[in-house]
Protein backbone atom coordinates (compact mmCIF):
# COMPACT_ATOMS: atom_id res chain seq x y z
CA UNK A 1 0.00 0.00 0.00
CA UNK A 2 0.63 3.93 -0.69
CA UNK A 3 -0.27 6.73 1.46
CA UNK A 4 0.35 9.99 0.66
CA UNK A 5 -0.21 12.79 3.11
CA UNK A 6 1.37 16.44 1.72
CA UNK A 7 0.36 19.68 2.41
CA UNK A 8 2.97 21.07 -0.16
CA UNK A 9 3.49 19.69 -3.85
CA UNK A 10 5.47 15.68 -4.46
CA UNK A 11 5.78 14.80 -7.87
CA UNK A 12 6.61 11.31 -8.71
CA UNK A 13 8.93 11.03 -11.77
CA UNK A 14 9.97 7.58 -11.56
CA UNK A 15 7.40 4.68 -13.11
CA UNK A 16 5.65 3.55 -9.91
CA UNK A 17 3.49 0.36 -9.34
CA UNK A 18 1.36 0.04 -6.46
CA UNK A 19 0.17 -3.47 -5.60
CA UNK A 20 -2.25 -2.63 -2.60
CA UNK A 21 -4.52 0.76 -2.18
CA UNK A 22 -3.39 4.41 -2.36
CA UNK A 23 -4.91 7.23 -0.34
CA UNK A 24 -4.12 10.68 -1.24
CA UNK A 25 -4.74 12.65 1.84
CA UNK A 26 -3.33 16.20 3.47
CA UNK A 27 -4.36 19.32 1.16
CA UNK A 28 -0.96 19.49 -1.06
CA UNK A 29 -0.73 17.77 -4.73
CA UNK A 30 0.70 14.65 -5.61
CA UNK A 31 1.76 14.90 -9.66
CA UNK A 32 2.40 11.82 -11.83
CA UNK A 33 4.72 13.58 -13.86
CA UNK A 34 6.36 11.85 -17.29
CA UNK A 35 6.07 8.46 -15.71
CA UNK A 36 3.44 5.79 -15.32
CA UNK A 37 1.58 4.48 -12.04
CA UNK A 38 -0.01 1.74 -11.70
CA UNK A 39 -2.67 0.85 -8.86
CA UNK A 40 -4.18 -2.35 -8.53
CA UNK A 41 -6.19 -2.04 -5.33
CA UNK A 42 -8.61 1.02 -4.39
CA UNK A 43 -7.64 4.63 -4.91
CA UNK A 44 -8.95 6.94 -2.63
CA UNK A 45 -8.18 10.80 -3.14
CA UNK A 46 -9.61 12.17 0.06
CA UNK A 47 -7.86 15.80 0.06
CA UNK A 48 -5.89 18.21 -2.14
CA UNK A 49 -5.06 17.26 -6.05
CA UNK A 50 -3.83 14.27 -7.40
CA UNK A 51 -2.83 14.88 -11.24
CA UNK A 52 -1.01 13.78 -14.32
CA UNK A 53 0.93 15.88 -16.30
CA UNK A 54 4.11 15.94 -19.17
CA UNK A 55 3.83 12.51 -20.79
CA UNK A 56 2.68 10.86 -17.12
CA UNK A 57 -0.13 8.69 -17.32
CA UNK A 58 -1.91 6.32 -14.59
CA UNK A 59 -3.49 2.41 -14.46
CA UNK A 60 -6.02 2.87 -11.56
CA UNK A 61 -8.32 0.02 -10.17
CA UNK A 62 -11.31 1.23 -8.09
CA UNK A 63 -11.16 5.24 -7.65
CA UNK A 64 -12.84 6.89 -4.80
CA UNK A 65 -12.37 10.76 -5.62
CA UNK A 66 -13.90 13.16 -2.97
CA UNK A 67 -11.67 15.83 -4.01
CA UNK A 68 -9.45 16.96 -6.90
CA UNK A 69 -8.05 14.82 -9.90
CA UNK A 70 -6.81 16.34 -12.85
CA UNK A 71 -5.62 14.20 -16.16
CA UNK A 72 -3.33 16.30 -18.06
CA UNK A 73 -0.60 13.93 -19.10
CA UNK A 74 -0.50 12.79 -22.58
CA UNK A 75 0.23 9.30 -21.29
CA UNK A 76 -2.72 6.82 -22.61
CA UNK A 77 -4.51 6.45 -19.29
CA UNK A 78 -7.16 3.79 -17.59
CA UNK A 79 -9.47 4.38 -14.83
CA UNK A 80 -11.35 1.16 -13.29
CA UNK A 81 -14.93 1.55 -11.53
CA UNK A 82 -15.52 4.90 -10.38
CA UNK A 83 -17.12 7.18 -7.16
CA UNK A 84 -16.84 10.85 -8.08
CA UNK A 85 -18.06 12.86 -5.32
CA UNK A 86 -16.10 16.22 -6.11
CA UNK A 87 -14.14 17.21 -9.11
CA UNK A 88 -12.12 15.44 -12.08
CA UNK A 89 -10.94 17.25 -15.12
CA UNK A 90 -9.87 15.42 -18.18
CA UNK A 91 -7.58 18.36 -19.96
CA UNK A 92 -6.91 18.75 -23.95
CA UNK A 93 -3.45 17.85 -23.22
CA UNK A 94 -4.44 14.18 -22.22
CA UNK A 95 -3.95 10.83 -24.24
CA UNK A 96 -7.14 8.45 -24.47
CA UNK A 97 -8.75 8.03 -20.96
CA UNK A 98 -10.68 4.75 -20.82
CA UNK A 99 -13.17 3.71 -18.08
CA UNK A 100 -13.00 0.02 -17.64
CA UNK A 101 -15.15 0.08 -14.67
CA UNK A 102 -19.02 1.54 -13.38
CA UNK A 103 -18.81 5.69 -13.85
CA UNK A 104 -20.75 7.19 -10.76
CA UNK A 105 -21.16 9.90 -8.48
CA UNK A 106 -22.68 13.12 -7.80
CA UNK A 107 -19.00 15.05 -8.55
CA UNK A 108 -18.53 17.33 -12.04
CA UNK A 109 -16.75 15.56 -14.44
CA UNK A 110 -15.08 18.12 -17.25
CA UNK A 111 -13.70 17.09 -20.68
CA UNK A 112 -14.28 20.61 -22.87
CA UNK A 113 -11.54 20.29 -25.31
CA UNK A 114 -11.13 18.10 -29.00
CA UNK A 115 -9.35 15.60 -26.37
CA UNK A 116 -8.49 13.43 -25.66
CA UNK A 117 -10.79 10.93 -26.22
CA UNK A 118 -12.68 9.41 -23.81
CA UNK A 119 -14.48 6.30 -23.87
CA UNK A 120 -16.83 4.73 -21.15
CA UNK A 121 -16.61 0.69 -21.55
CA UNK A 122 -18.72 -0.07 -18.20
CA UNK A 123 -22.17 1.75 -17.36
CA UNK A 124 -21.72 5.42 -16.92
CA UNK A 125 -24.16 7.02 -14.26
CA UNK A 126 -23.52 10.30 -13.44
CA UNK A 127 -25.40 12.25 -10.84
CA UNK A 128 -23.38 15.63 -11.45
CA UNK A 129 -22.32 17.81 -14.31
CA UNK A 130 -20.93 15.84 -16.82
CA UNK A 131 -19.52 18.25 -19.87
CA UNK A 132 -17.86 17.12 -22.79
CA UNK A 133 -16.55 19.37 -25.84
CA UNK A 134 -15.94 18.26 -29.32
CA UNK A 135 -13.84 14.89 -28.98
CA UNK A 136 -14.60 11.13 -29.90
CA UNK A 137 -16.71 10.49 -26.99
CA UNK A 138 -17.69 6.57 -26.39
CA UNK A 139 -20.44 4.94 -23.97
CA UNK A 140 -20.12 1.63 -24.78
CA UNK A 141 -22.74 0.07 -22.12
CA UNK A 142 -26.07 1.39 -20.06
CA UNK A 143 -25.79 5.53 -19.78
CA UNK A 144 -28.07 6.98 -16.72
CA UNK A 145 -27.97 10.46 -15.95
CA UNK A 146 -29.50 10.32 -12.58
CA UNK A 147 -28.47 14.31 -11.57
CA UNK A 148 -26.70 17.48 -13.37
CA UNK A 149 -26.31 17.94 -16.76
CA UNK A 150 -24.99 15.35 -19.47
CA UNK A 151 -23.45 18.02 -21.86
CA UNK A 152 -22.17 15.76 -24.97
CA UNK A 153 -19.54 16.10 -27.55
CA UNK A 154 -19.61 16.79 -31.27
CA UNK A 155 -18.87 12.94 -31.51
CA UNK A 156 -20.66 11.17 -29.03
CA UNK A 157 -21.39 7.57 -29.71
CA UNK A 158 -23.53 5.05 -28.19
CA UNK A 159 -22.19 1.60 -29.63
CA UNK A 160 -20.59 -1.76 -27.89
CA UNK A 161 -23.04 -3.81 -25.64
CA UNK A 162 -24.88 -0.64 -24.98
CA UNK A 163 -28.28 -1.11 -24.12
CA UNK A 164 -30.28 1.68 -22.28
CA UNK A 165 -30.15 4.99 -22.85
CA UNK A 166 -32.05 6.49 -19.35
CA UNK A 167 -32.93 10.24 -17.77
CA UNK A 168 -34.18 9.35 -14.17
CA UNK A 169 -32.92 12.99 -13.33
CA UNK A 170 -30.97 15.63 -14.43
CA UNK A 171 -30.83 16.43 -17.95
CA UNK A 172 -29.11 16.21 -21.16
CA UNK A 173 -27.95 19.51 -22.57
CA UNK A 174 -30.25 21.01 -25.88
CA UNK A 175 -27.76 22.92 -27.38
CA UNK A 176 -24.53 21.15 -28.19
CA UNK A 177 -23.39 17.17 -29.08
CA UNK A 178 -24.44 14.63 -31.49
CA UNK A 179 -25.40 11.00 -29.93
CA UNK A 180 -25.18 8.18 -32.56
CA UNK A 181 -27.24 4.75 -31.89
CA UNK A 182 -24.46 2.74 -33.40
CA UNK A 183 -24.74 -0.97 -32.48
CA UNK A 184 -25.77 -4.19 -33.91
CA UNK A 185 -28.36 -5.02 -30.30
CA UNK A 186 -31.05 -3.76 -29.52
CA UNK A 187 -31.07 -0.62 -27.35
CA UNK A 188 -33.96 1.55 -25.81
CA UNK A 189 -34.62 4.83 -24.70
CA UNK A 190 -36.04 5.65 -21.37
CA UNK A 191 -37.27 9.12 -19.58
CA UNK A 192 -38.38 12.51 -20.99
CA UNK A 193 -34.94 12.56 -23.04
CA UNK A 194 -33.84 15.95 -24.85
CA UNK A 195 -31.31 15.02 -27.73
CA UNK A 196 -29.38 17.65 -29.37
CA UNK A 197 -28.89 15.89 -32.41
CA UNK A 198 -29.57 12.32 -33.10
CA UNK A 199 -28.40 9.75 -34.93
CA UNK A 200 -29.77 6.29 -35.05
CA UNK A 201 -27.69 3.45 -37.59
CA UNK A 202 -28.58 0.24 -35.38
CA UNK A 203 -28.77 -2.68 -37.39
CA UNK A 204 -31.30 -4.19 -34.61
CA UNK A 205 -33.66 -2.01 -33.24
CA UNK A 206 -33.78 1.20 -31.13
CA UNK A 207 -37.06 1.28 -28.65
CA UNK A 208 -38.45 4.12 -26.90
CA UNK A 209 -39.50 2.76 -23.54
CA UNK A 210 -43.43 3.09 -22.05
CA UNK A 211 -43.81 6.37 -20.55
CA UNK A 212 -41.17 7.97 -22.28
CA UNK A 213 -40.84 11.40 -24.43
CA UNK A 214 -37.29 12.08 -26.52
CA UNK A 215 -36.83 15.24 -28.00
CA UNK A 216 -34.62 16.16 -30.53
CA UNK A 217 -34.19 19.81 -31.06
CA UNK A 218 -31.77 19.46 -33.77
CA UNK A 219 -30.94 17.08 -36.59
CA UNK A 220 -32.49 13.34 -36.40
CA UNK A 221 -31.00 11.63 -38.99
CA UNK A 222 -32.19 7.54 -39.50
CA UNK A 223 -29.53 5.66 -41.36
CA UNK A 224 -31.06 1.62 -40.55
Amino acid sequence: NLAVNTTGSLSSTGATTVAGGYTKSGSGSHDIANTTFSVTGTSDIQAGTFSTSGTGSVSLGVVTNSATMTVSGSGASSLGAVSNSSAMTLNSTAGTVTFTGNYSGIGTLSATSSTPAVTFQANFSPGGNATFGSQTLQFQSDVTVTGGALTLSSSSSFTGTSKDFEISGGSVVASAGTLSFTTGTGQTITGNVTFPSLTVNNSDTVTITTGSLPTVTGTLTLTS
